[in-house]
């Protein structure tokens, strides 16, 4: 099944997951990577995703952008925060369906989990208390990809999954 996803279009190469990407792909070479940044496409603009994706018609998509900055960048600009990563998510989604692209993987984060969730973290405790305030904007932005991509499954029919990163560490 694998096989069929030869042409994988990767958003947010140029972020700690996606350099990390690029550096074991070459394990796949019968695979065609596309490395798209923020300056490649703006994701918070959904007829730029669809022209985009239309453009490169990929049989695959990997989201692993997402708009961040530490704590200081969360709590100056919550709302922006907040408004440009569930654009992205959502618009990336919707270019999915329309396009019909046959898979798609969306990259949550560890960050989403209330700080009270027992360890080690479980999917089912995702939503079992609020975010830690110091980035709740990107936390539920996050969050709601998971509903986003149980919704476009079941109306949609959309082959898309959702992972969650966790232990990803930065290497210098």
């Amino acid at each position: 099944m694998m096989n069929r996803f030869r042409k994988i279009l990767v958003f947010g190469a140029t972020g700690l997951t996606g350099r990390g990407l690029q550096a074991i792909a070459p394990q796949w070479p019968d695979r065609e990577f596309i490395w798209l940044g923020s300056r490649d496409c703006n994701l918070t603009d959904a007829q730029a995703v669809l022209h985009c994706v239309g453009h490169h018609r990929p049989d695959a998509i990997m989201n692993l952008a997402a708009v961040s900055g530490g704590v200081g960048f969360s709590r100056s600009k919550p709302a922006t925060m907040l408004r440009d990563n569930v654009l992205m998510n959502l618009h990336l989604l919707e270019a999915a369906r329309l396009l019909g692209v046959p898979k798609s993987l969306h990259m949550l984060s560890v960050g989403m989990y209330p700080p009270s969730a027992p360890l080690p973290l479980r999917e089912s405790c995702l939503h079992d208390g609020p975010a830690h305030e110091s980035n709740y904007s990107y936390a539920y932005a996050k969050r709601l990809i998971e509903p986003a991509i149980s919704a476009y499954r079941a109306e949609y029919g959309l082959n898309v999954v959702g992972v969650v990163p966790n232990g990803i560490l930065a290497r210098t």
